[in-house]
């Protein structure tokens, strides 16, 4: 599991890291690292993740500014734990076959329901 980090000490120390990794260019590197939860990404997700962490780097090196860095990672996993839960991904695939078969309710609709 990811640990998050809100020290920029820490932050620029795995940027820093991982840029070494992404450097090397092997497809198994960043699960190494404490990056397991990318298992549920195929493996173009998992080329898109390393290509957007290496620009968010490259960013934060230019800048000083690590969060780049960090919201990269933190959306990226977020986005893992969404996708590992096989549960919410049913509902949201009913949910969007639902809306392409026009059986969705609108936002207003949704609301009255609410009241």
């Amino acid at each position: 599991m990811l640990t998050k980090t809100k020290n920029s000490k820490q932050i620029e120390h795995l940027a820093f890291r991982l840029s070494s990794i992404l450097i090397e260019k092997s497809e198994n590197q960043l699960e190494d690292y404490d990056f397991s939860w990318l298992d549920v990404f195929t493996k173009k997700g998992k080329e898109d993740f390393k290509s957007q962490l290496y620009q968010a780097i490259s960013k934060s090196i230019d800048t000083g500014d690590w969060s780049f860095v960090e919201e990269i990672i933190d959306s990226w996993y977020e986005t893992a734990e969404i996708k590992s839960n096989k549960s919410l991904m049913r509902r949201i695939k009913k949910g969007s076959e639902e809306a392409r078969r026009g059986e969705s309710k609108s936002w207003e609709e949704f609301q009255k329901e609410l009241e």
